[in-house]
């Protein structure tokens, strides 16, 4: 069993602007899964940055609401949503409300600074 408290838990800003708390890697935790989980937060007013990662990302809406893109499709997304975003899919989530938007990111294979790319002219 591993338990990592949330008194110990560190975050950062991470390339796309938003706020990541990596729950559980394996390049960072000593566990044996295909897959990464991050609680990302955007601020209210805020969006993170268009990009696009190489492997399969699945977002889960834990707290309040935000307009997701991916590729040429938008649509809202409110607390229990999940969204499915392939890989190579330019994508980026705005918060228009005054309130947090926080949800879980969950890649696989884990997310690695190396599989993850601004999006440069709004395409792949």
């Amino acid at each position: 069993m591993l338990i990592k408290y949330a008194k110990d838990k560190t975050t950062y800003i991470t390339s796309d602007g938003s706020e990541i708390y990596e729950a559980l890697n394996p390049k960072n935790d000593p566990v044996d899964i295909p897959y990464s989980i991050a609680i990302a937060r955007v601020e209210p007013f805020a969006s993170t940055k268009e990009h696009f990662l190489l492997h399969t990302e699945i977002y889960y809406i834990l707290k309040g609401r935000g307009k997701i893109t991916v590729g040429d499709d938008s649509s809202e997304a409110v607390e229990g949503d999940t969204i499915l975003i392939p890989p190579r899919k330019n994508q980026f989530i705005e918060n228009k409300t005054s309130k947090p938007l926080e949800f879980m990111a969950i890649v696989s294979p884990p997310w690695c600074n190396e599989i993850d790319f601004l999006t440069i002219q709004g395409s792949l």
